[in-house]
């Protein structure tokens, strides 16, 4: 009974301690002080009441709001410091309940669309084609690589039926001559001839807009089709293609 009174009033002094000043961490001040670090923390959980959850609550907050990309053993590192004695699965608990996750910080990321351009704007003759052949629907998108130094865009004209690139190209601009050579590559591929095809192309973004308005769907080759910018599920399944296709030409 007397130890145990002893250890209460150990834990008790440790306590003060540490709302005092926050120099010293709870390992320390229990090594200092002779007792175990989990029998503190047992007379803690068993004595502190109800609002010592809510003030930690409160302090977690406040430093997750102030500190929006930091990680869970961050902040539990800021909590000890301050005098909470807390770990990294506990905070993360609190801050999983409180929609307090960490917020990343996202690197720079080209742009590669431009919906608010001076072209033509032509309906979506894809959006409830279904192809049932090869050369029915061709899909286009342009996205880019990042490499150790620098950024390169990849062009990409995709057969929709067979999930097939079939032309594509690779460069360190966004220029038209970009999408123009992806689909000279695809017009070869497919043996194209003008006004005898009748494929769909379907595609998004100025720099394609610009080459099929000036050149290829005005000489008959194919009928554009522009896609939106919000519901655009057939190109990101060309970029999945185009990545699977290892940048190969693949064979009809």
């Amino acid at each position: 009974m007397e130890r145990r009174a002893w250890r209460e009033g150990i834990y008790a002094v440790i306590q003060a301690t540490m709302q005092l000043q926050g120099n010293l961490g709870i390992e320390r001040l229990c090594a200092l002080s002779g007792v175990s670090r989990a029998g503190y923390y047992r007379h803690w959980q068993a004595w502190v009441p109800r609002q010592e959850e809510t003030a930690l609550r409160d302090e977690v907050q406040r430093l997750s709001l102030a500190n929006r990309h930091y990680g869970i053993r961050r902040i539990t590192v800021l909590l000890r410091r301050a005098g909470w004695p807390v770990n990294h699965k506990r905070v993360e608990r609190i801050r999983r309940e409180d929609n307090l996750l960490c917020v990343p910080q996202r690197a720079f990321v080209p742009a590669t669309t431009d919906s608010r351009h001076r072209f033509r704007v032509y309906p979506n003759l894809a959006r409830q084609l279904i192809p049932t052949a090869a050369n029915q629907l061709w899909v286009a998108d342009i996205t880019y690589v990042r490499l150790l130094e620098e950024f390169v865009y990849l062009a990409v004209v995709l057969d929709a039926f067979s999930r097939r690139v079939i032309g594509w190209q690779l460069e360190t601009h966004l220029q038209a001559s970009l999408a123009l050579a992806a689909l000279d590559m695809a017009l070869l591929t497919r043996e194209v001839v003008a006004g005898r095809s009748g494929a769909s192309f379907r595609s998004r973004g100025a720099g394609w807009i610009q080459v099929i308005v000036a050149t290829r769907s005005q000489k008959g080759f194919l009928r554009h089709s522009k896609s939106t910018a919000m519901n655009d599920i057939v190109t990101q399944e060309a970029r999945q293609c185009a990545r699977m296709s290892g940048l190969r030409n693949s064979s009809r």
